[in-house]
Formats: structure tokens, sequence, C-alpha cells
């Protein structure tokens, strides 16, 4: 009901009444009230009449109501403490220029994706998440791919990091120095409710044209979580800093780190998160890292998820170069099924090949034994050129011993490799 009209009411009872009592005419005053109400009913009435007209003809008459425009020009009506949701034209958005950004990794991460990097224990999440920093900061290329990115600029980048210490840090990243990449550790966060007011913070000290890089090392270390509801919410929260950051004509990307348990597989259906079962599934991306059976220095990273659907079905096989500063190289694209280890009793160094007199499934017909680049077993480590350029290297005087180390595998293996092509090429 509004106000202004009972006051109204109010006042002509007031002065009736008045008036009345100075006549001394206390039977009268009765019907003085009984006028002035009816008269308040009739106010109300033509208000409330106005008003549910205004409401079907898109006006409102309510004098706490007002009109603004958004930026977009277009007017919005509050109807107390309600607002009509802004809408956008499908064909605007659809037909909008220059809406996709340069990938970051080419059909893996974008710009402005929330995206989680999971992995079981040292299988490099920490490092991935280091190297794509350090190279964004320096607008350096990542090299994870055999697509080259366009050239970028200079991102800023901040990494919330409870996993690597001071001296793990300097003994991987001794000797560089970039300006644009701050760590932080986080030692008053309580929950991860602090580490986004924080980041809202960080956000305001940063140029307005510069693109930002988020990492969170890792989600069990800063207290992700871990219910449907509460992932949704952080989830929401984060959307909603990334939105507003775009705005200013910057973008931001956050990566988070995630344990997945010993006996989770890659696969997205059946990732299992330690502490945030549902963290995967609400990311606009996701990527795993995972051992292989190339040894230690060889790692996949295979996208499961990316919202503009276009990610590849083969993992990149990337190569781990442990000097400082300890960066990541791609190798070449595979199917994960050629990658990863042959069983979960078997290390890198123990998948070595059937021997020749052992029959096996999946062994290979002779015509594709003949060509030269073709796979040598389907579970084997190398291929047949690689094997034949191994022989070669070692005939002209390399070292068995260093050309293993540089593969990712033991003498004793390598030389298994080296006599079982031996057998199937006799004539070379």
């Amino acid at each position: 009901m509004n106000t202004v009209v009972i006051a109204d009411a109010l006042q002509v009872a007031g002065k009736v009444a008045v008036e009345f009592v100075k006549a001394n005419k206390k039977e009268i005053i009765k019907l003085g009230f009984r006028l002035a109400e009816a008269y308040g009913r009739s106010l109300i009435k033509i208000w409330e009449t106005k008003k549910n007209k205004g409401i079907r003809d898109g006006k409102g008459t309510d004098q706490n109501e007002e009109s603004n425009k958004d930026s977009g020009g277009n007017t919005e009506s509050k109807v107390g403490t309600k607002q009509k949701e802004t809408s956008f034209s499908f064909s605007d958005i659809a037909n909008q220029t220059g809406a996709l950004p340069d990938p970051i990794i080419p059909g893996v991460l974008y710009p402005g994706d929330m995206c989680t990097l999971a992995g079981e224990n040292h299988s490099g999440k920490s490092l991935l998440m280091y190297h794509i920093g350090l190279c964004l900061a320096q607008g350096k290329q990542l090299n994870l791919s055999a697509e080259q990115t366009p050239p970028y600029d200079k991102y800023e980048v901040l990494v919330y990091d409870r996993e690597n210490s001071n001296a793990v840090l300097s003994k991987r990243y001794g000797g560089i120095d970039v300006k644009r990449f701050r760590i932080l550790r986080g030692k008053d966060f309580t929950s991860i409710d602090d580490l986004l007011d924080d980041l809202e913070l960080q956000l305001k000290e940063i140029p307005r044209d510069s693109n930002v890089l988020a990492c969170i090392d890792n989600a069990t270390a800063f207290k992700m979580p871990t219910s449907g509801p509460k992932i949704t919410d952080f989830y929401t929260r984060l959307q909603s800093i990334i939105d507003r950051i775009q705005i200013d004509d910057k973008r931001l990307t956050v990566i988070i780190a995630a344990h997945l348990s010993s006996s989770a597989t890659a696969k997205r259906d059946d990732a299992r998160v330690l502490g945030a079962t549902q963290l995967i599934s609400g990311a606009s991306a996701n990527l795993y890292i995972k051992n292989t059976r190339f040894g230690k220095h060889k790692k996949i990273l295979k996208a499961t998820k990316n919202r503009l659907g276009n990610y590849p079905e083969d993992a990149f096989l990337l190569s781990i170069i442990d000097e400082a500063p300890w960066r990541f190289e791609f190798d070449r694209m595979i199917a994960e099924k050629d990658a990863l280890p042959l069983s979960g009793s078997q290390t890198q160094e123990d998948s070595t090949p059937p021997r020749s007199e052992e029959k096996t499934a999946t062994e290979v017909p002779a015509h594709a034994k003949a060509t030269t680049d073709s796979t040598v077993d389907p579970r084997r480590q190398f291929t047949s050129a690689e094997i034949k350029e191994i022989i070669r290297r070692k005939n002209a005087g390399e070292r068995i011993e260093d050309i293993a180390k540089e593969k990712g595998t033991s003498m004793k293996t390598l030389y298994k490799w080296i006599n079982k092509y031996r057998e199937e090429h006799p004539d070379e």
C-alpha cells in the first residue's frame, strides 16, 4: 500500500474531526471519520488501478521507481529492489568479430578460461603451471604444441603457491629475471574466499590493458570447497571476477592444480579429485598431465574438456628439460593408449618389448615391419625409424649410455630394443 495515500487520508480525517470537535457535535464526529475512511479507500483504489495498468504497459507509477541506462544504452526499469535483466541480441553476439581470442595452447586453453590441471603426485602439474606462467610473463612461445601461437603481449602472472618451497623454486629457476611474475603464499588465508578476496585486490593494482594469468597450486592446500553447492558458489564468484576484468579490456585466465587419486584414470567421467570431486566438472576447461612409459622426463598433456569443443583427440607428448630454467618442450602428438605405462605394476624402465620367439596378440604384420616409420609393436617405446637412428648414432661413436639418458630409459632396455630391431630387420 502506498504510504503517501495513507498519509493523505489521515490528514483529511484529522481536519474533519477537529472541525466537528470545535462544534461540539460528537455524533457527527463518527460520521466524519467514516467519510475520511471512504475518501482514503477511494484514493487507494485509484492508485492500485493505475499501478496495475502501469505494469501491463511496462511503466511504473511508484514514487520509488527509477529509470537508468546500462552500458549499452538500454533503459532498465527498477520497481522496488527488483531490476529487469538486460537482454542482448542473438544476432549481435553470433556475428561479433574477434570474439575468440588467440589461444594460449591451441585447441586446449584460451584467455578467460577457468581451467583445472589434474594429475597424480609428481606428474608435473607445478612444472607445467610455472612453464606457462614464465612464458606468458616474458611474451615467449610456450612450445607445447606443433602449432606456434601468435606473439603475446606480456601477461601479469600471479601464482598462489603452497606446494613448492623457495629452495625448490631457486633450484629450478635460478638465474632468470622476470618482472611480471609474482608468487603469493597465502599464509593467512583460512578459506578459498580469502584467496578470491586477495585476487580482487591484486587485480586492482594491475594496469587495465594487461592480461592476467592466476594459478592456484593446489586445490587441496588452499582448502577448495568439497561439496557441490560450495563449488558452484566458488565458480560463480570466480566467473564474475573474470567478467568484470574483461570489461576493463583485459582477460583473466585461471589454472587450478588438482590432485588425482592414484586409482583414478585420466578420463573426465571417472576422474576423482582428492578433496573436490566436482571441481573438474565445474571448470570451463580440463587438462590432465600424466606419466608415460617413456621415462620420468616424458609426460602427456591431454584435454578432456573445452567449451569451444575443438580439443584434439590425441595427447601432447612433452619432454621435461631439467636444466635451469626447468621447462617443457613439445615432442609429438600421440594416442593416449600408446603413451601410458603398460600396467600399474610396471615402471617406465620395465616397459620392454616381448621376446622374438613369443607370440603376442598385438604382433605387427610383415608388411608393416617393412615400413621404416611404422611402429615395431604397439606396446613398445620406439618406432622403427627411431631405433634405426639410435643404431646409426651408436655406430658413429656415441655412447649408448648417453643415448639412453637422452631417451629417458636404461641401457639394458635400449639394448633389448636394438636387438629386437635387428632380429626383425636382419638385412640392415
